[in-house]
């Protein structure tokens, strides 16, 4: 079955050319632009959870868990970027893998999608989509290590590493559509399609970062338990 490019994926990858410079650049540039994008990144992340939270019963509850969510996975991207050498890197190398395997997860699922992984809450999601976002996501980890590599004389990582890599970022794969599905599945509870309307293509801030945000923590206990 041959891969149809609808209109939706044009306004995606429209809307994904011009964002994704100014956030990578934002990343590496570091200082006032890197805290400006996540504080308005994070304000709107509340403000939609918030609005499908006041939808559901025992709202005050789920408005909690909303903050509290928000505050840990933001704070360990912060931390990705602040807390370890070369962080910039490290923070384009998360966000980078979560794009590729949200990219494979959307080809590979149009394309060979055949078996739901979860009809009830993402009916769109399939086993073999979930192949593609970890095959993406290990590729991209690699390809990130490779260009930082390419800075030094020397070879910096050995094969060995880069297979590591390769089938770390299948986890992320992983966990990213664990995140998405979280998303989900309380956009199911209130009954929208999309978080918001913020991004064409996309919806609202929180369905462009839903897999990046349960990613974000787990990458960097990954890499605090590397650098031990």
């Amino acid at each position: 079955m041959a891969f149809a490019v609808t209109d939706k994926f044009k306004k995606r990858f429209i809307s994904a050319l011009l964002l994704a410079p100014l956030i990578l650049l934002a990343i590496m540039v570091g200082g006032w632009a890197f805290a400006v994008m996540v504080g308005i990144a994070y304000i709107l992340s509340v403000y939609e959870w918030v609005m499908m939270a006041k939808r559901l019963q025992n709202k005050i509850n789920h408005m909690a868990f909303a903050v509290f969510y928000l505050t840990i996975c933001f704070g360990a991207f912060c931390g990705l970027r602040l807390y370890f050498e070369h962080g910039g890197w490290l923070a384009i190398g998360v966000i980078m893998s979560v794009w590729a395997s949200d990219t494979g997860a959307y080809i590979v699922g149009k394309k060979f999608g055949r078996r739901r992984m979860a009809p009830k809450l993402s009916p769109n999601k399939t086993w073999e989509g979930l192949f593609g976002a970890m095959s993406f996501s290990g590729a991209m980890l690699m390809i990130i290590a490779a260009l930082y590599s390419a800075q030094f004389d020397e070879q910096v990582f050995t094969l060995t590493a880069y297979v590591t890599m390769f089938f770390g970022g299948c986890i992320l794969g992983v966990v990213g559509q664990g995140g998405d599905l979280l998303v989900s599945y309380y956009k199911r509870r209130v009954g929208v399609k999309d978080t918001g309307s913020l991004i064409p293509g996309h919806g609202g801030i929180l369905d462009r970062i839903d897999a990046l945000l349960l990613v974000s923590p787990v990458f960097f206990i990954g890499v605090f338990i590397c650098q031990m």
